[in-house]
């Protein structure tokens, strides 16, 4: 069986979930198939004023993947010659519109893995930006929706906020959620919880997208503050005394020095805001550190309330007071959640991930 995937791929570390995606799925498909490509295109961040390129360019920029940069002219060829029978989207980019314009001449199955919702991102950035740009992108979406064979969704709360933004056009589902590096997992994982409680957050870029900092400001500004210790992962924010002495920035990391800062850290805590599956949360549980998330993301999904980790109300600033509390008071074993928080892996490693990925295309191509 013959499988390209098509969308953006980083040769960094510095990954965003869909970019980590992409990649990891890649090298894990090659694992167990061989016949598997990597198209992206020419963008114009990589090749600015470069016309030709954007055409006609062709590029192979792993000499041990076969991930390929491609012009719009050898995308066209390169897909008619290799004759996929699967073509996966694994990133939503503009120029996977080609690919559907030749859909009709193919006989491959297109699949799309769905991160997040254009239409939905809008809701929760800061700046709106230009309402063109905003029609022009989820005209896309819609349209992407509407010509792929199947769609797949990271977690079920992500394909219910599909169905209601775009109703029927929403079809032939599956839900199958994001993977861990092995590089995460510890077979003996013991995290100790001394007198301070250190929590994660990662906060990304703050002046795009409020990712709950200041309902989680807020709910410590009701509280004790003495025990905890929160790590910003993301862009500085210089805080005023006292929370300069909890708050803490920290830059972004590769995922080695990554694994390395976490190693000490005790919680990962996730906002108030809607996030479809983020990988970061699951990656943190496969290393010990418990959970703390809302009912607004999709890992609440995969987390049983008090055994491996905290789900509290993301609509009610008391049921995350009310949690903390609870934690600075001792109230739970976290020797014991920890441990069974990092079980996770057993369940959603990227092996097991990939296979779900496999039996996909299998059913695809043969219908």
């Amino acid at each position: 069986m013959k499988i390209c995937l098509i969308g953006r791929y980083n040769t960094s570390e510095k990954l965003n979930g869909p970019e980590k995606f992409a990649k990891r799925l890649l090298s894990n498909l090659i694992k167990k198939n061989s016949d598997v490509i990597f198209i992206e295109y020419f963008f114009k961040d990589y090749v600015k004023g470069n016309l030709f390129k954007r055409i006609f360019g062709h590029s192979k920029i792993s000499s041990a993947l076969p991930v390929y940069q491609l012009g719009i002219f050898q995308i066209f060829k390169t897909i008619f010659l290799t004759k996929p029978d699967i073509i996966h989207i694994v990133t939503m980019e503009y120029f996977v519109l080609t690919i559907l314009l030749i859909k009709p001449f193919l006989n491959s199955k297109i699949v799309i893995t769905t991160h997040g919702l254009i239409r939905h991102e809008r809701s929760i950035a800061k700046n709106k930006g230009v309402f063109s740009r905003y029609f022009i992108a989820t005209s896309f979406e819609r349209l992407l929706f509407m010509l792929v064979d199947e769609q797949v969704f990271v977690s079920n709360i992500l394909l219910d906020l599909s169905q209601k933004y775009y109703g029927n056009i929403v079809k032939k589902t599956k839900i199958i959620r994001n993977g861990i590096d092995e590089i995460f997992y510890r077979r003996k994982v013991i995290r100790q919880f001394g007198n301070k409680i250190k929590i994660v957050f990662y906060l990304g870029d703050p002046y795009s997208i409020d990712r709950g900092l200041t309902f989680l400001l807020n709910s410590f500004k009701k509280m004790g503050i003495e025990k905890f210790e929160i790590y910003l992962i993301g862009e500085k924010i210089n805080f005023q005394e006292p929370w300069n002495k909890v708050f803490i920035s920290v830059p972004v990391m590769k995922t080695k020095k990554l694994v390395e800062f976490l190693s000490d850290k005790n919680l990962i805590f996730k906002s108030n805001t809607f996030d479809s599956f983020p990988i970061f949360v699951i990656e943190c549980m496969s290393l010990g550190l418990i959970p703390i998330v809302s009912d607004a993301t999709g890992s609440k999904e995969i987390i049983i309330n008090h055994q491996n980790g905290f789900i509290y109300n993301s609509k009610d600033q008391k049921s995350l007071i009310n949690l903390l509390n609870e934690l600075h008071n001792n109230k739970y074993n976290l020797e014991e959640i920890s441990i069974e928080a990092s079980k996770i892996y057993q369940n959603y490693n990227w092996d097991k991930i990939t296979e779900e990925y496999n039996i996909e295309y299998k059913k695809l191509s043969t219908n």
